[in-house]
């Protein structure tokens, strides 16, 4: 564990924000497009000296600026910085189980009841002066949290990669809803082959027997063949894997 004692200077958030757009000549009334806000409403909340994290995230990420790191003195030329949508509840009862230190002894400390730190440890927002103070008695920058180092050249947020895996997660259940219904599908369509003496092969005498459509029965094989060999294909990967794994 690391005894370096962690030095947070006090901040009032909104004034940070307020730099920052002044510095950049951006006007709050873009702050306020961003957010889907009035403008009255934008400049009321820049007048506030703390916000909650997940309104400092947003406004982070809709800036393109990482005000956590402006909170923690973190802001050195050079680096990059990608945002993380922290668990701060999380990382309290970590530290707390770091420091030995039970809930009880936190709320005494914290000036809170112990029934307050069990609902504070299930929150994922916080109000950034109280996340400030948490920071000081505990001796970790909860602030850092909401960020990471990462070079220019692979400037990725965690939470990107978790939304790529996510997607990918739903793409591979979708394909497999999508294989038992065409084998569903094609599993009825050989049952109408079946009870219809229907096939590629009789292909000549179907079309001349009265009442048949060309188009529907030329369709019916084109899209039999279709499903027949997405389902090969499927099952052929299946057993690729199966093999690799084994």
């Amino acid at each position: 564990m690391d005894n370096k004692k962690v030095t947070l200077a006090d901040f009032h958030v909104g004034n940070l924000i307020i730099s920052y757009l002044k510095r950049n000549n951006i006007p709050q009334a873009h702050l306020a497009r961003e957010l889907g806000m009035a403008t009255p409403n934008v400049n009321r909340l820049l007048k506030r000296e703390s916000m909650d994290t997940n309104l400092i995230l947003e406004i982070s990420e809709k800036l393109k600026h990482n005000f956590f790191a402006d909170i923690s003195g973190d802001t050195e030329e050079g680096k990059a910085y990608v945002l993380i949508h922290a668990q701060v509840g999380n990382s309290i009862e970590s530290r707390l189980k770091e420091l030995k230190m039970t809930q009880t002894q936190f709320a005494a400390i914290f000036e809170v009841t112990p029934a307050e730190v069990s609902r504070l440890i299930k929150k994922d927002s916080f109000d950034a002066q109280k996340l400030l103070k948490i920071s000081r008695l505990l001796n970790y920058n909860f602030f850092q949290d909401f960020y990471q180092y990462s070079s220019h050249t692979e400037n990725r947020s965690i939470d990107g990669w978790a939304s790529i895996m996510k997607r990918n997660e739903e793409l591979v259940a979708e394909n497999a809803r999508l294989r038992d219904y065409l084998k569903d599908v094609y599993s009825k369509m050989q049952k109408f082959k079946e009870d219809n003496g229907v096939s590629i092969e009789n292909w000549d005498s179907l079309v001349k027997k009265e009442g048949v459509d060309v188009m529907n029965m030329a369709s019916f094989f084109f899209l039999d063949a279709n499903i027949k060999k997405f389902l090969d294909e499927s099952d052929q990967t299946d057993s690729s894997k199966k093999t690799d794994k084994d």
